[in-house]
């Protein structure tokens, strides 16, 4: 009987385990398409900046970098590709690594997320100026 209990504990445990894991999971994937979103929005308004004022627009060596080099096709599949790497990877750490994992790289793409939104809205309203 008392395999049985520890059995059974074992499978409560990782149940558990399973949905915690599957609700980080869930969180990650809404702040990681907020955050892809905020990614081609700022690469929306770094476009519209650089044809109204030049490449001095932006401020970001590599960006510039790639976007002079790569162009605009290719910066967008450069993005395409680095976010679907991006979402593998993080899929693989979630479901394989412990559970501190997931919270912590919640954390890191939350905090990511806002700073994309903050850059997104300040190049915004530099462009309304």
């Amino acid at each position: 009987m008392r395999p049985f209990v520890k059995r059974a504990a074992v499978a409560a445990a990782t149940t558990q385990d399973g949905e915690i894991r599957q609700r980080r999971w869930e969180l990650f994937v809404r702040l990681f398409a907020l955050t892809c979103l905020a990614v081609a929005l700022d690469v929306i308004t770094t476009y519209i900046g650089i044809r109204r004022i030049g490449y001095r627009f932006e401020q970001n060596g590599i960006a510039l970098y790639l976007i002079r080099n790569l162009g605009w096709d290719g910066l967008t599949a450069f993005l395409a590709l680095a976010c679907a790497a991006c979402v593998r990877s993080f899929k693989l750490v979630y479901w394989h690594l412990s559970l501190e994992w997931g919270r912590w790289l919640n954390v890191l793409v939350a905090v990511l997320c806002l700073f994309r939104w903050v850059v997104v809205t300040s190049d915004i309203l530099w462009l309304m100026r």
